[in-house]
């Protein structure tokens, strides 16, 4: 299954300064024609790693589309790179609840616009459910 959604940042707070810093982010779930339409919220963290130069991020998206995405959280963890300001990465998707309950897969996130403190990012996943 694929699924398309697009992040909307609202809030980006913490630095990624040296081990050990920690960021936090929240923002909107849009998707449908255009990515108009709010789906949800999703929020998340990133610890930067011992060398300083990337972050191990984890990442909670909360579903609310009963027309043609479902209902529930899908959750993905993904390394990222602060030096090489990645502008397009790959992420794992590691479970969920609800309608993503016993899903696995991949998901590709693109950065696609805003100012460091407000980042817009797409997300591509590719998921399977596990029966």
């Amino acid at each position: 299954t694929r699924i398309s959604i697009a992040f909307e940042s609202q809030s980006f707070q913490g630095g990624s300064d040296g081990a050990g810093g920690i960021v936090t982010f929240e923002g909107l779930l849009k998707g449908g024609d255009n990515n108009s339409t709010l789906i949800g919220q999703s929020f998340g963290h990133c610890v930067t790693a011992s060398n300083g130069h990337n972050q191990e991020c984890s990442q909670t998206f909360s579903l609310d589309d009963d027309e043609e995405i479902g209902v529930g959280d899908i959750f993905i963890s993904f390394s990222h790179s602060i030096t090489q300001g990645d502008e397009v990465f790959e992420g794992a998707v590691t479970g969920g609840t609800i309608d993503f309950r016993s899903v696995v897969g991949w998901v590709r996130i693109e950065k696609v616009g805003g100012q460091f403190a407000k980042l817009n990012y797409s997300y591509d996943f590719q998921i399977n459910k596990m029966t």
